[in-house]
């Protein structure tokens, strides 16, 4: 194993799958907070993510908003998945907040 990894860091390919596994973590991070925002009526906030060209210059029309189905005395969970997946400052107090939230609306909720 450790021949391998001498030969990925000799051809530079350790960065490059750093940045692939940073990827796929970001993905999955989103996915699972917008399954708890779907499922559980968390009031998820998400930083807005930056729009790239195909985007912008997408013929397809864009969806309108749909309302927030969120209980009102709920404060906001806010949840950047970039931050967590790159262990940026303060990624673990993100993380930290949700989970806990979580755990709360299942507890109340009484669901195994």
């Amino acid at each position: 194993m450790s021949r391998q990894i001498a030969e990925f860091r000799r051809r530079g390919l350790i960065r490059e799958h750093l940045k692939r596994w940073t990827f796929r973590r970001i993905d999955s991070l989103r996915l699972w907070a917008g399954a708890l925002k779907i499922r559980y009526l968390l009031p998820i906030v998400v930083p807005p993510q930056p729009a790239t060209a195909t985007a912008s210059s997408s013929s397809l029309p864009s969806s309108p908003a749909s309302p927030q189905r969120f209980y009102a005395q709920q404060p906001l969970v806010m949840f950047d998945a970039k931050a967590i997946a790159r262990k940026d400052p303060g990624w673990d107090d993100l993380l930290e907040t949700t989970v806990h939230r979580w755990g709360r609306v299942v507890a109340e909720k009484g669901e195994t």
